[in-house]
């Protein structure tokens, strides 16, 4: 929040990681340790409702976007799990685009509100106020593809 205070803008939009902590998802990495009793260690499960409470602290408007594919959606409209095999790396199998992976999943973020077809797809406005329409992943892929694969047209 004071990042963005500081970077000059007054709105931060976040994925709505709200079922997070609800994996019931095992990792060779930690051992079989569960995400959602990892989640719940690390009170990640209310980072929402943190980062909330300070941005509106800070009158820095929150605006929370439906999680699904914006680590494997690449803007020339293929979203495939494979484009990010690894942690750091982004590489699009259709277009070849190679990118960090935080930047590029930064950049999709940022189109679910900045792009006005992903926009009026994706989000509800009520007043100047933006939350996910709930939808099935499948709806929010087949959206994305859609929206990307005419904007390369």
């Amino acid at each position: 929040v004071n990042h963005t205070k500081e970077q000059g803008f007054d709105q931060l939009v976040m994925e709505d990681l709200g079922s997070f902590a609800k994996s019931f998802t095992k990792n060779d990495e930690l051992n079989g340790f569960k995400y959602s009793r990892l989640c719940r260690l690390l009170n990640l499960s209310n980072l929402k409702n943190i980062v909330s409470s300070i941005a509106s602290k800070n009158n820095v408007q929150v605006t929370f976007i439906q999680p699904a594919y914006t680590s494997s959606a690449c803007k020339c409209g293929c979203v495939d799990k494979r484009n990010r095999v690894e942690q750091e790396k982004f590489k699009c199998v259709s277009c070849g685009l190679e990118a960090p992976a935080d930047a590029h999943s930064s950049d999709m973020i940022e189109d679910r509100l900045k792009v006005d077809v992903l926009r009026k797809a994706l989000l509800n406005e009520t007043n100047g106020v933006f939350t996910p329409k709930v939808m099935k992943r499948s709806t929010i892929k087949k959206i994305l593809q859609e929206c990307y694969d005419n904007r390369q047209q």
